[in-house]
């Protein structure tokens, strides 16, 4: 663990020790993604709001879906396991993309 991680880690389990739940803002990144999320084997998105639209094209690279060329191969990666977490103030704003989110899990399930 980073030294930041273990600082949180550190304040998690004083507030366990307190009984107390634990408050933990997270922020970033802004702009490009400045890693390759595709050499690791599990990724956990996170977005609130209209951050799922980064989200999206995210899984779109995963999913190899693609709106222009359906043939199009895209490099591998050795991703197994994606979790999304997406945070609104209301529900019914899901529907708008509910269709695209079930369409990446059914290929999920079609090609582990």
């Amino acid at each position: 663990l980073g030294d930041h991680t273990k600082k949180i880690v550190e304040y998690s389990e004083h507030c366990a020790d307190d009984n107390k739940q634990a408050r933990i803002r997270v922020d970033g990144p802004y702009g490009t993604l400045p890693f390759n999320y595709r050499r690791y084997g599990s990724v956990l998105l996170v977005g609130g709001g209209i951050g799922i639209t980064p989200i999206l094209g995210l899984l779109r690279d995963i999913y190899g879906h693609t709106r222009r060329d359906t043939k199009k191969k895209y490099p591998s990666h050795c991703i197994r396991n994606v979790s999304v977490v997406w945070i609104m103030p209301h529900a019914a704003e899901s529907s708008l993309f509910l269709d695209l989110l079930n369409s990446f899990h059914q290929t999920s399930l079609e090609d582990p």
